[in-house]
């Protein structure tokens, strides 16, 4: 777009006043969208706080989205602007959770802890909302190369304010002492509503597995793709060397300071993935450059060859991997039990033969994660092909919850009617279940499926940008996969801004249309 000065210094044409003022509205949306993406890790803003009230999933990126929403969004529909072809499954998942919550009206749901289903459902359908404005302006906005890399750049100018917090935290917890200063404590106060968990960063995230969750499925898979193509927004030279190498080792050092173990897993499940691949196209290049020859003839060499360097990098992953396992169950007791959970099991099959999986879970410190997702699970059972609408499944808990369940302090404290915290499965994929059922259900996969297939179409493309993003995009998935077994929220924007700019790619290159 031409710039204001020069576009009204154009001669032999006069521009009306609405012309201006449309320019300048787009520059200040343009403008509010690098905001937004700045503050994505911001998860838990005070500011926020005092507009909507207290809760965990608070994101500073609320306030430009809701302006964007409104200044952008809605004029873009209402002049006919179209939706990618990638959101029919989002669109048909919207429908889908307006017809459970009104089906819910006619199931046996009593209101709990003071909660209403109206209420619940309002909130839930909001949160939603909030999810697919975060996704379709990330699809939208972005629809040129150079925008897609400014979004880029905005968002690793947010990775890098988190983390440089993180890396402060970070002085603290490795300092030996227990707890934080009061003055640092008060400090990060002022920004998130949570103080500092001890000996664990976090960022500006409300928890350090929100903040593991950010790295994993946003920031990590981009550097990681970036730093495989020899790529980088900030540089028009393709090399190994680049600020996206630099972020991706800061970013994998301060997820090992998260310890948060659902990170750690899907992390190793992505690196190993990646490894694998990696190595396998090294030790070929390797195997051939020793033999000096590309000839079928030498093919039974070469693959003895490259398998034997293959398994030689292998072990040396499995040893790093250990290394690392050892580090930090040094520093984290629930790490240290995961560690010795193998040679827990016969004493536990002997003392719990008919709870052995209830035991080994309350030994790991997940037994509380599993009576929930137990307990969200059967409302699924009850209602599989609509579920009990969108919020809703809480309203279920007093009735499913097990009895081993009551005997959890976390569980009893639930329970408790003064306890105004409502409950709810704490894992994604249980949630769709029961509160959208199998329609929900397979239209959230859908939606997942066919941002995968658009990403392998990007990944075999000359033009970098695209296999950067097609790359990262895949990644993303994957993670997007492991990871919702210990999320249940649709308002946290990592996951929706990493599809939405892996939709804005296809859109740009012309893979798929609107609709």
């Amino acid at each position: 777009m031409m710039p204001l000065v020069e576009m009204m210094a154009t001669k032999g044409k006069n521009f009306s006043v609405v012309e201006r003022a449309s320019y300048l509205l787009g520059r200040a949306a343009w403008f509010l969208w690098l905001m937004l993406l700045i503050t994505i890790p911001w998860t838990s803003s005070r500011w926020v706080v005092k507009i909507i009230g207290l809760t965990p999933v608070s994101p500073l990126a609320l306030i430009p989205l809701v302006v964007l929403f409104l200044v952008w969004f809605i004029p873009y529909l209402l002049r006919g602007g179209k939706l990618p072809v990638y959101s029919w499954p989002l669109l048909a998942l919207f429908t889908i959770v307006i017809a459970a919550d009104a089906g819910a009206f006619f199931l046996p749901l009593e209101p709990f802890k003071g909660k209403a289903l109206l209420s619940r459902e309002i909130r839930a359908l909001i949160t939603l909302g909030i999810g697919l404005t975060f996704y379709y302006l990330a699809s939208l906005m972005p629809d040129s190369d150079a925008k897609i890399r400014d979004s880029l750049r905005a968002l690793y100018y947010g990775a890098i304010l988190t983390m440089a917090w993180a890396s402060v935290q970070a002085y603290f917890v490795l300092d030996g002492t227990d707890g934080m200063p009061y003055d640092f404590v008060k400090l990060h106060r002022q920004f998130v509503i949570r103080q500092p968990i001890g000996h664990r960063v976090s960022g500006l995230a409300f928890e350090p597995s929100w903040l593991a969750d950010q790295l994993v499925v946003l920031y990590l898979p981009l550097w990681f793709s970036s730093v495989i193509n020899r790529f980088s927004v900030f540089s028009s030279r393709r090399s190994w060397v680049s600020v996206e190498l630099f972020l991706g080792i800061w970013g994998i050092m301060i997820l090992a300071l998260t310890f948060s173990r659902g990170g750690y897993l899907t992390f190793f499940a992505i690196s190993w993935v990646l490894y694998l691949l990696g190595i396998w196209k090294l030790t070929g290049w390797l195997s051939r450059r020793m033999l000096r020859a590309n000839k079928p003839v030498f093919n039974f060499r070469l693959r003895a060859l490259q398998i034997m360097f293959s398994l030689i990098l292998i072990s040396v992953f499995i040893g790093a991997v250990g290394a690392v396992a050892v580090f930090v169950s040094e520093r984290d007791s629930r790490m240290m039990n995961l560690l010795g959970i193998p040679a827990q099991i016969p004493e536990a099959r002997a003392l719990h033969p008919g709870t052995l999986p209830f035991e080994l879970a309350r030994r790991l410190g997940i037994a509380e994660r599993v009576v929930f997702w137990e307990a969200g699970y059967r409302p699924f059972e009850k209602y599989p092909i609509l579920g009990v609408g969108l919020g809703n499944a809480g309203f279920l808990f007093p009735d499913v919850v097990t009895p081993s369940g009551v005997g959890l302090t976390e569980i009893r404290e639930m329970l408790d009617p003064s306890n105004s915290n409502f409950p709810n499965p704490k894992n994604l994929w249980i949630r769709l279940l029961s509160e959208t059922g199998i329609l929900g259900f397979s239209a959230f996969i859908a939606w997942l499926t066919l941002l995968g297939s658009g990403s392998f179409v990007l990944m075999r493309k000359d033009e970098l940008l695209f296999r950067v993003i097609g790359v990262s995009g895949a990644i993303a998935i994957a993670a997007v996969a492991l990871e919702n077994f210990s999320l249940d929220t649709f308002a946290l924007p990592q996951m929706w801004i990493a599809t939405g700019l892996l939709t804005a790619s296809c859109l740009q290159f012309g893979h798929k249309k609107h609709i």
